[in-house]
C-alpha cells in the first residue's frame, strides 16, 4: 500500500517542478511504478490540483498518454460537474 504512495506522491513532486525533460522521464511510470488502479481516482484529483501551472500542458499531454481515455473521462466530467 505505501509503495504505491510513495511512487505517486513522487511522480506528483516530478510533475510540479518538472520542466520537459524530467516529465518525459516518466513515460510509462503507470505500468513500471504504479501497476494498479486502487489510487487512480485520488491521483487525478491530486494531478488537476497541477492546472494552473506554467507546465500543466506538459503535465496533461503525459497524463493522457498514460492513462488514456480514462483521465480524458474524468476531466470531462469534471469539468461537466
Amino acid at each position: 500500500m505505501y509503495r504505491h504512495a510513495d511512487h505517486l506522491r513522487a511522480i506528483l513532486d516530478i510533475l510540479e517542478a518538472g520542466n520537459e525533460q524530467t516529465i518525459r522521464w516518466l513515460k510509462n511510470f503507470r505500468d513500471d511504478f504504479i501497476c494498479s488502479e486502487e489510487y487512480d481516482e485520488v491521483f487525478f484529483k491530486k494531478i488537476y490540483e497541477l492546472k494552473d501551472k506554467p507546465n500543466w500542458d506538459l503535465i496533461d499531454s503525459l497524463i493522457g498518454y498514460e492513462y488514456k481515455f480514462k483521465w480524458l473521462k474524468w476531466k470531462e466530467n469534471k469539468l461537466n460537474g
